[in-house]
């Protein structure tokens, strides 16, 4: 259920961030997105196997692909 939440805040995030077109919301916004990434990371990299939303698989790439898109 990490990635159905971690999808379901990504586009409520984005909506806000295309609707107010204010530099500080966007700069806040953008800067707890990535806090949400590193985290979903830091998950996925502890739950190696385990299915998650009744269909996804932390397996090794995608592991590396969501620390890559971390940095």
């Amino acid at each position: 259920m990490v990635l159905l939440g971690y999808f379901i805040i990504s586009v409520i995030l984005s909506l806000i961030i295309f609707l107010v077109h204010k530099n500080t919301v966007t700069k806040l916004l953008s800067a707890f997105f990535v806090l949400i990434q590193v985290l979903v990371s830091i998950y996925s990299l502890t739950h190696l196997k385990e299915n998650d939303s009744f269909y996804y698989t932390f397996n090794s790439l995608g592991v590396l692909l969501g620390l890559v898109l971390s940095l």
